[in-house]
């Protein structure tokens, strides 16, 4: 392990006082040894960052003394020379810190050493000084000290500096020999200067292994980690994983000799866990056998610079700029990614040259643009222009492109520079809004409303041609004039209307009576609104509409309207003169049909009955054929006068339970069922729908017979009922897996009389059907039916959800 050079140790250790300033006009310190505050008797919060000569000034009792002169001047001779400056020795007198204003004698040997920066400018001055007052003194009488001292005659003071002048040789050896004696030690100070001065960047010593042996505060505060935890960490520790890699290459080139320093970006892992971007300098010290002493590395903070990089990236692909250079020495082209993505052109592809970016224009724009760029080559002038491109793919697009001069020390023109963004869209936008006005004023000229619009000032801005003609204003030009010079006569009801609507109101009247001139009377409806840029005011804009011809229809509408009590009055006794019809029709049909019928069936009987033996066998088929059709009139009626009632009845809502109603259903259907013959499942939600009870009952019990009915050869019949909610509705749901049925016929079997199959497989009159669909249809209901042949049907039927009341404990809870 390397032992941790003590530079700042050394320095605050020091025999000798030092004291580190700043080369400023007030030459302000920056730093100061345990030393020079004893000699001086002061404090460091007191004296670092005030300035040299504010905390040490001349004595205002001794103005021969320049002490302060000719130290103000050694150090602008540093700062010119960049070199040491060695002063003779000085007088000093150092203010004492009581308060009293009094000052204390003191003998120094000044010495100011400039620390320079990698450019060689003075960035830090060194003042060192040996403290010579006891020698000095010691060459005096103490008569003579106390004459300097009570007096302050001249003569002592001439007295004692040609006694300082005596003693100047020895003084001078005596430091040039401690100068060497103290080689090592000098040799550490300059390690600690170039460390401490660049105390703003974060400063680190590492051993050839990476080992930190020393860091700086600036470095702690970059990475999170105080101190003592960073020192116990190796660089590897803190360096990102994707970057460690390219860092000990980099090392080993340091070590190889192959390099003498390196400066990279590259990323640290802080404490917090946050990634943050540094820029890195590493330099090797050597050992005096050149074999490697440790590595000095300066970090400095950049993420708020990559952070700005990657913004100004994103902002340039947002915004789609990009940049360009041509050196007119060399006649090279560099281009940002986003130019070459602009033109289209492939990014491994050099820069296109001016014959080919010829061919990435129109005609018309590149000739513009040549001039431009010539004028700035030639002038100076800065340009900026609109062109047209055409890029590989055969499609056009816009830019703007931007050029300026770049001149060289004597003025000369040796670069153009610029950008390149794409504004296709703004143009597109601008042809769509050129044509979107080109279309609203088209709008408005040929609008068949009277439409104006005025500033603020009540002048025309756009009128339409209805408006030109309504007002008799002809081929007028009325834009920019004035509404009150065009109309002098308009009255001052209509100016406070429009002052109004300046305001923001927002007037109109559906009906306004109008008179014209000619004793016309015109019916109008108008509105007066303000129009506004950016929230503000800019004007008006007044609509009317001509509704005469609306006023004329309406007087006629009430002119009919006046007798519709009367047409209603007989439309509803023709309406019920029908009714009376109808029952008289189904009274016939009840009784006056169903009575031959029932003469046809008794006798039919009776001749069955009494006369069987006397008849053949094809006497015995046509008794049974009749009674057979007798039976089958007889429901044919039977049905169509539950069709007819369906139709007239009055339905009753209520809230019905459908799993109530479909057990009931399968109660009732299974009486006239062999027991275990067809299996009915019914697993139903307790819903609620809102129905007409006998209608819906009728309706379950005709689709669960038909089912049962078309299910019955199959080897084992199987029925199930099933429900859901969807939205406001509940769809009731029958399925069977019988014969099924075609879906071609899907609409035809609900109606009257349709079959789809013979008499002799399966009886019935056809009208079930046509009578649930009409039941569910006065319920405002519906039904539709799904099915494959031989694969069974599904029925469905959809009724409105009942709204259920709110019971009364959330009532109360709720009031």
């Amino acid at each position: 392990m390397h032992e941790s050079p003590p530079y700042q140790q050394l320095f605050e250790a020091g025999p000798h006082p030092y004291l580190v300033v700043r080369p400023n006009s007030d030459f302000t310190i920056v730093a100061v040894n345990a030393k020079y505050l004893e000699v001086t008797d002061t404090q460091r919060e007191h004296i670092v960052g005030r300035g040299l000569f504010e905390v040490f000034p001349d004595n205002p009792h001794q103005p021969a003394i320049h002490s302060t002169d000719d130290l103000r001047a050694s150090l602008h001779r540093v700062i010119s020379a960049r070199h040491p400056d060695v002063m003779s020795i000085q007088q000093y007198d150092v203010p004492l810190r009581d308060g009293s204003g009094r000052f204390e004698l003191k003998y120094w040997s000044p010495v100011n050493t400039p620390v320079l920066d990698t450019a060689g400018n003075v960035i830090y001055i060194i003042h060192h000084v040996e403290d010579v007052t006891e020698f000095i003194l010691s060459r005096c009488s103490e008569d003579q000290k106390l004459s300097k001292i009570g007096t302050g005659t001249e003569r002592m003071e001439a007295d004692i500096m040609l006694r300082a002048a005596e003693v100047k040789k020895g003084v001078n050896t005596l430091f040039l020999e401690r100068q060497r004696a103290n080689e090592q030690l000098r040799e550490s100070e300059r390690r600690f200067q170039a460390t401490f001065e660049q105390a703003a960047i974060g400063i680190a010593i590492a051993s050839p292994e990476g080992c930190w042996l020393q860091v700086n505060q600036a470095l702690c505060d970059i990475v999170g980690y105080p101190p003592h935890e960073l020192m116990s960490m190796s660089f590897q520790d803190i360096t990102y994983p994707d970057d460690l890699e390219a860092d000990l290459k980099l090392l080993r080139c340091l070590l190889g000799g192959k390099i003498a320093t390196y400066t990279r970006e590259k990323r640290y892992v802080c404490k917090d866990s946050t990634v943050l971007w540094v820029g890195l300098t590493v330099s090797l010290v050597r050992k005096s056998d050149h074999s490697p002493d440790y590595f000095i590395a300066f970090v400095q903070n950049i993420q708020a610079r990559k952070e700005i990089e990657a913004h100004l990236n994103e902002v340039k692909r947002i915004a789609h700029l990009g940049h360009w250079t041509w050196n007119l020495n060399t006649h090279e082209h560099k281009w940002s990614e986003e130019v070459f993505q602009i033109y289209g052109r492939k990014l491994g592809l050099p820069p296109a040259d001016d014959q080919e970016m010829a061919r990435y224009f129109t005609a018309a724009s590149w000739n513009t643009l040549i001039a431009a760029m010539e004028k700035c080559r030639r002038d100076g002038i800065a340009y900026q222009c609109d062109a047209e491109i055409i890029r590989p793919d055969a499609t056009y697009g816009w830019i703007i492109a931007r050029g300026e001069a770049v001149r060289d020390a004597d003025g000369h023109i040796v670069a153009l520079q610029g950008t390149v963004q794409d504004i296709t869209e703004r143009k597109q936008a601008e042809v769509a809004l050129q044509h979107s006005k080109e279309q609203l004023k088209v709008f408005i000229d040929y609008a068949p409303a009277s439409l104006a619009m005025f500033d603020r000032d009540m002048r025309y801005l756009a009128c339409s041609q209805r408006w030109r003609n309504d007002y008799a204003l002809g081929n007028v030009d009325v834009i920019g004039l004035r509404h009150y010079d065009v109309f002098p006569d308009i009255s001052q009801h209509w100016k406070d209307i429009h002052q109004r609507c300046l305001a923001g109101e927002v007037i109109r009247n559906d009906e306004d009576r109008f008179e014209r001139s000619d004793g016309t009377i015109l019916w109008l409806r108008w509105e007066v609104r303000p129009w506004l840029v950016d929230a503000t005011i800019g004007g008006i804009v007044i609509f009317t509409e001509d509704i005469t011809h609306l006023k004329h229809a309406e007087e006629t509408l009430q002119q009919l309207n006046a007798t519709l009590e009367q047409r209603i009055a007989e439309r509803t006794a023709e309406l019920k003169a029908l009714n009376q019809s109808l029952e008289s029709f189904v009274y016939s049909v009840s009784h006056d049909l169903k009575a031959p019928l029932r003469g046809v069936e008794g006798y039919s009987r009776l001749l069955e009955e009494d006369c069987r033996d006397r008849l053949d066998a094809e006497g015995r088929l046509f008794i049974s054929n009749i009674r057979a059709g007798v039976t089958r009139m007889n429901e044919l009626i039977d049905d169509l006068l539950a069709y007819s009632r369906m139709e007239r009845r009055k339905i009753e809502p209520n809230v019905l339970d459908v799993a109530q109603l479909i057990h009931q259903t399968i109660a009732e259907c299974s009486a006239s069922v062999t027991p275990g013959a067809v299996e009915i499942i019914a697993d139903v939600s307790s819903f609620k729908v809102q129905g007409d009870r006998e209608g819906l009952a009728l309706v379950l019990r005709n689709l669960l017979e038909n089912a049962i009915k078309f299910s019955q050869h199959v080897a084992h019949p199987h029925i199930e009922f099933g429900a859901y909610q969807a939205g406001e509705r509940v769809v009731i749901r029958i399925r069977d897996n019988g014969i099924g049925f075609d879906m071609k016929y899907a609409e035809r079997i609900f109606e009257i009389f349709e079959r789809l199959h013979r008499l002799e497989e399966y009886p019935g009159t056809g009208i079930g059907l046509a009578l649930v669909k009409k039941a569910l249809q006065r319920m405002n209901g519906r039904v539709w039916a799904q099915g494959a042949p031989g694969q069974g049907a599904t029925f469905y039927i959809e009724l409105p959800l009942a709204k259920t009341p709110p019971d009364d404990d959330s009532d109360r809870s709720a009031s």
